[in-house]
């Protein structure tokens, strides 16, 4: 390449390094990926097929995965499970004739057309997905597919029903690797059921209830070695992984117990949400906490869900109270972690901060509220007439 005359610049593009390419052929192999992790992704593209030995150092130090979130995305399509059918559906707009379709319905699985099928869930153009014969991690733009092997678990109970399933979630970042991890949460302990005495029988067996269930409401949750199953795709089998918590406890059991929204048992959970974001796992978990996992350093952090202040919530615009129920949901966007909030008529979006110094655990900071009464006051003179 000619040098620049003096005083002025001159940007390295793939073509110039494509023509120095027989010169930098010598180069050791992470000097010369540090030149090409200079390049945007498309040029970087182009350096991939300059050589076997190039596309090499691309590919063995995933430097096209890590730019990959600059590349603009476009939304195929969105998956919803509707309950009460126990199916999935796909909804989507009509692709382009240049654009291959993509089989939301995946006609490429096992089983499914059976009528017991949903997406537990997803991350990153993946879906965790299951139907009466199994469970798979598919893409459904590719058609690839694999099953995956039943965790090990002690519950006996209602186990043909599946319903431990809804604890478990697909953790999958292209950037770091393009292998994937499905995480199987514990169950929290389940209450005990008191004994049903018949008049003149003995009561050491409601006193040994009260004793169990005292003991097992007592104990914190999360404990502070957190038993976590772990499927790699790399190894293909589950392992049990350990980890440590920092900071304190969120509740206990019997918080757990007595939150109301909780589910009584794994028979009728409903699958929380799950975020993931540079490299820690963000799961909402019942009892309004949220648990931080990172599975390189195998330890999590509690952090308890914004503090509301219900003030003015529970009456609408007639008048009328309203039940002040607050239903909570975790997301993110390319600003980070969002907890969003629905109390009564009122929506509010939260953005988790970063860790300040003064303090252990991230803070939530409030960045919208919408009182949503005049929209339900125009659904209810729609379904009025």
């Amino acid at each position: 390449m000619p040098p620049s005359p003096a005083g002025s610049t001159q940007t390295l593009t793939p073509q110039h390094v494509a023509d120095s390419q027989p010169a930098m052929e010598n180069l050791p192999d992470e000097l010369l990926a540090d030149i090409l992790r200079s390049f945007p992704p498309r040029s970087l593209a182009v350096c991939r097929s300059v050589s076997k030995h190039w596309c090499a150092v691309v590919d063995a130090r995933g430097l096209l995965l890590a730019v990959a979130h600059q590349v603009p995305c476009s939304l195929h399509g969105i998956y919803v499970n509707y309950a009460m059918m126990r199916r999935s559906g796909f909804f989507s707009r009509v692709a382009p004739r240049t654009t291959s379709p993509i089989d939301g319905m995946l006609s490429f699985l096992p089983g499914q057309l059976m009528r017991y099928r949903s997406v537990l869930d997803h991350r990153n153009g993946l879906l965790l997905y299951e139907n009466s014969q199994g469970m798979y991690v598919c893409n459904p733009a590719t058609r690839r597919w694999a099953t995956l092997s039943e965790p090990p678990r002690t519950e006996t109970s209602y186990s043909h029903l599946f319903f431990y399933r809804h604890r478990m979630y697909l953790m999958f970042d292209p950037t770091m690797s393009l292998h994937y991890n499905v995480l199987f949460f514990p169950d929290v302990p389940e209450k005990p059921k008191p004994p049903h005495l018949q008049p003149g029988e003995s009561q050491i067996s409601r006193a040994d209830y009260e004793h169990e269930r005292n003991s097992l409401g007592s104990m914190e949750w999360p404990p502070y070695i957190y038993p976590l199953q772990v499927f790699s795709s790399k190894t293909g089998r589950w392992e049990e992984k350990q980890f440590i918590r920092e900071g304190d406890a969120a509740v206990t059991v019997s918080d757990v117990w007595l939150d109301a929204l909780a589910p009584s048992s794994s028979r009728n959970s409903l699958q929380r949400h799950a975020v993931h974001w540079r490299a820690s796992f963000y799961v909402h978990c019942d009892s309004g906490f949220i648990m931080r996992l990172s599975l390189e350093k195998q330890n999590y952090l509690v952090i308890k869900t914004p503090k509301l202040d219900t003030t003015g919530f529970g009456v609408d615009a007639t008048g009328r109270e309203t039940h002040l129920t607050t239903y909570g949901y975790l997301g993110k966007s390319k600003h980070g972690v969002y907890y969003t909030t629905l109390c009564g008529y009122t929506l509010q979006v939260w953005v988790l901060c970063k860790t300040l110094e003064s303090c252990q655990t991230p803070e939530w900071e409030l960045k919208h509220q919408a009182n949503l009464t005049n929209l339900n006051l125009h659904h209810d003179q729609h379904l009025r007439g």
